[in-house]
């Protein structure tokens, strides 16, 4: 069977193309939204910018101060190096003061003590303390030992001079002596009515 088109040819048609969507934010126009983004970004950006400043600003603030705090460190540890040298100093200072006060007491002692002894009479020990003096011997006699005490009482070098105790061992007799060496003590105060009498006298001339 043949079947015949009297229709005649007809082109087939073309599909048509789907419209794209349009993308818009308030209308048409996008100009708002991409400016809000942009101040958005410039925002952001500043804030990191700034805390990025700040937060080297406080490191650099940082290392300074713990560079002064080990300045000061050192500095203190230098002064307390001082002090102790300079202690150190004033002690030996201290004892050579001292012992150069006390150089003359000890030597005009033994010559004072030296001056009074006799020949039959040595001492085994002598402390002085502060003025006061006890001494430790031995005699061949109890008259060497009352003429030693003796002369300590008349000497103007000693003052309270007593004879402690003596006691016979063989043939001789150990003693002690106690007395107060007058350079080393100072002189007592004078009383008010002393100290102004020799003003009353000269108010009265």
């Amino acid at each position: 069977m043949i079947r015949i088109n009297l229709l005649g040819h007809q082109k087939a048609k073309k599909p048509k193309r789907k419209a794209m969507p349009e993308f818009s934010v308030g209308g048409s126009d996008n100009t708002p939204f991409i400016l809000a983004v942009v101040a958005t970004v410039v925002v952001v950006g500043a804030a990191w910018w700034w805390q990025s400043r700040s937060h080297a600003v406080l490191e650099r603030r940082n290392t300074e101060v713990v560079a002064e705090q080990q300045t000061l460190a050192a500095t203190a540890e230098r002064v307390r190096e001082l002090e102790d040298r300079r202690t150190v100093v004033n002690q030996k200072l201290g004892v050579i003061v001292n012992l150069k006060k006390s150089q003359s007491g000890p030597v005009l002692l033994l010559a004072q003590i030296s001056r009074e002894l006799s020949d039959s009479l040595w001492l085994t020990d002598m402390v002085l303390t502060e003025g006061n003096v006890t001494i430790n011997g031995a005699a061949l006699s109890q008259l060497s030992i009352s003429d030693f005490g003796e002369n300590l009482r008349l000497s103007s070098y000693f003052a309270d001079t007593n004879i402690d105790f003596t006691q016979e061992e063989g043939d001789s007799v150990r003693f002690q002596i106690s007395t107060r060496f007058v350079p080393l003590t100072p002189p007592p105060d004078p009383a008010p009515e002393e100290a102004a009498a020799p003003a009353g006298r000269g108010g009265q001339q």
